[in-house]
């Protein structure tokens, strides 16, 4: 039994140190990275009091155009990743080419909340980012244990107010918009139009991803083949066939979901269904015309909901002789 008592004990020890380890270096973690980036800020406050960035935005523009503005450079810093970020010089009236200052990232197991792009070093102005220590740690165990861990990371949020560099617990909601970046800067997916569907947030406009830009992606299936037999024509996707006769379509499909359920829309206004990744419908078609044609396609649908696109590879127009 005294065995046992001091095993559970030390047991209990090593729970406890652990922890209270886990959680001083949690800590430490975001204090080097909240500080890490502050000191990129107060960089970013000499740059733009250096006065230095106004001699290369008056060469880029032949010297000419500062008479008439009144700030002809703005410093900022973007992020191109939740980890990493650049400092730098925007000349008015170039604000796709900036000058490139210091290109930095943040500490390990540091990342910035989504949803922010950055700072903009302007009088009057406001904007902040979030952020946090583990947050991609967290992801990946409850992902594994399906249980909300959101106790293992924290955040802390960076403002910039009216020049004035402040930290707090969170940034508030009300922020001025920050430099424009990439879909990624912001923390978000560009998602593939064929193969994904966004879910969450989304930010539309970005030149690199206009309309696809999201929170997250979710995995769409996928129509890998859509056949018909008879055989249909390879260049056109066309069948023709007499009225009264029968197609049999066979699809090929890919999901990363259980449960998959294929569903065919013949184009006379009828469907048919089909379970699994592969499978064949037979339907019958009729043609009270001279001549009908009918678009058949394919969507698969999966166990959450989530459908596939139309793409060339799911539709096939049949072509019918009427009798």
């Amino acid at each position: 039994m005294r065995i046992v008592r001091y095993l559970l004990t030390f047991t209990a020890l090593v729970l406890i140190l652990g922890v209270g380890s886990f959680f001083v270096v949690r800590e430490a973690l975001l204090y080097w990275g909240t500080q890490s980036l502050v000191e990129s800020l107060r960089s970013l406050k000499e740059s733009a009091t250096s006065g230095l960035f106004e001699i290369e935005c008056a060469r880029k523009t032949g010297g000419t155009g500062f008479e008439v503005t009144s700030d002809p450079v703005t410093v900022q810093l973007r992020f191109l990743s939740s980890e990493e970020y650049v400092l730098e010089a925007v000349c008015a009236g170039f604000p796709q080419s900036p000058i490139l200052i210091k290109q930095q990232t943040l500490p390990p197991f540091i990342t910035k909340v989504p949803g922010t792009s950055g700072f903009i070093w302007e009088e009057l102005h406001q904007s902040g980012v979030e952020l946090a220590v583990f947050s991609q740690l967290e992801k990946q165990l409850s992902d594994i244990s399906k249980f909300d861990l959101g106790f293992i990371s924290k955040s802390r949020g960076i403002m910039v107010d009216d020049r004035v560099i402040v930290t707090r617990a969170s940034v508030q909601p009300d922020l001025s918009a920050g430099p424009e970046t990439s879909c990624e800067g912001y923390g978000y997916t560009c998602c593939n139009e064929t193969a994904e569907m966004g879910a969450g947030s989304q930010i539309t406009g970005l030149p690199s991803c206009p309309e696809r830009c999201f929170a997250a992606c979710v995995a769409r299936p996928v129509v890998l083949s859509f056949n018909s037999n008879p055989f249909f024509d390879v260049k056109t996707r066309t069948v023709s066939i007499g009225s009264g006769e029968t197609v049999e379509f066979r699809y090929v499909g890919s999901s990363t979901s259980n449960g998959l359920q294929a569903v065919v829309d013949f184009g006379d206004g009828k469907q048919g269904m089909a379970e699994g990744t592969q499978g064949s419908i037979v339907h019958n078609y009729t043609c009270n015309q001279a001549a009908c044609a009918y678009p058949a396609r394919i969507i698969l649908r999966d166990a959450w909901g989530v459908e596939s696109i139309d793409t060339p590879v799911s539709k096939i127009t049949i072509n019918v002789t009427g009798k």
